[in-house]
């Protein structure tokens, strides 16, 4: 399970709790775009819902949490994504920018 923030007020910079949800990178079979999910298992309510994108990097943000830049509304979101491990926040990065090219 992943936590999943996002920085909605860029004046204050305050990050707003998402969801604890499980984080899935998902490619289509046939385009082979890559994409990332997350739902609400209580109710399959999307939280996240966007494309890997090329130009974005994927880093880690501290020793269990990710960056993840998400394109929205003609502007860039900065999410968190928080695991358990350092060595899970690393794969996941890993993950990310291995797969944002296709």
């Amino acid at each position: 399970h992943f936590n999943a923030t996002t920085g909605k007020d860029e004046v204050t910079r305050q990050l707003t709790l998402q969801g604890v949800e499980q984080f899935r990178i998902l490619r289509h079979r046939e385009t082979k775009k890559t994409r990332m999910l997350m739902k609400l298992k209580v109710n399959g309510r999307v939280i996240l819902n966007a494309g890997l994108d090329k130009s974005l990097g994927y880093a880690l943000g501290s020793s269990k949490a990710v960056r993840v830049p998400v394109p929205a509304e003609g502007k860039v979101e900065s999410w968190t994504i928080q695991v358990g491990k350092e060595a899970d926040a690393k794969e996941l990065a890993r993950l990310l920018e291995e797969n944002k090219a296709n």
